[in-house]
């Protein structure tokens, strides 16, 4: 196949082994302590099982779907209108952004690029090729800012910081 074949039109077999790397990786994704709100990993596997899961397995009840027709099925599921949203999905993103294509929509060379870049973000190639030196860590004008930056973001994690209260947020703006 060429690698600018659709996700969608690929044999089964590699949209299998698409699933299971994605899927893979986004075990392997790191909880965010700063914002348990916005978690990578769980957008990731809902997009993974939303777009490519009817890919992978065809429904019960239909013999061996096609390609096409998987992907006409994951882009109408993807399509949630406010009349037939669950309560379970109330909360979360149900689809991706206008700007954002599904994983179907893209080409085999761009998905396994993404997976590579992935990949290489999770073995944290970048920060071993590319070493901080003294110089970035410890400015002239400041050298404690960094470690200082680091403190406060381990504490904040451990212990996030109440939202401000009425009279905070009003004197906030007020104050300059």
């Amino acid at each position: 196949m060429s690698a600018h074949t659709l996700v969608s039109k690929l044999p089964a077999p590699q949209i299998r082994q698409i699933y299971q790397s994605l899927t893979e990786i986004a075990a392997r994704w790191p909880k965010d302590p700063l914002r348990p709100d916005q978690d990578f990993h769980t957008h990731l596997t809902q997009r993974i099982t939303t777009e490519l899961g009817p890919l992978v397995s065809p429904q019960p009840g239909t013999a061996a779907a096609s390609p096409a027709a998987s992907a006409t099925a994951t882009a109408s599921a993807t399509k949630a209108t406010p009349a037939n949203a669950t309560k379970e999905s109330a909360g979360a993103v149900s689809h991706p952004s206008s700007s954002t294509k599904t994983f179907d929509a893209l080409t085999l060379e761009q998905i396994e690029g993404d997976i590579k870049g992935f990949r290489l973000l999770l073995d944290n190639h970048y920060k071993d090729t590319n070493p901080l030196t003294d110089n970035l860590l410890k400015p002239k004008l400041g050298p404690l800012f960094y470690e200082d930056l680091i403190q406060r973001m381990d504490a904040a994690a451990v212990n996030p910081p109440a939202p401000p209260g009425f009279f905070q947020r009003w004197f906030r703006f007020s104050s300059k």
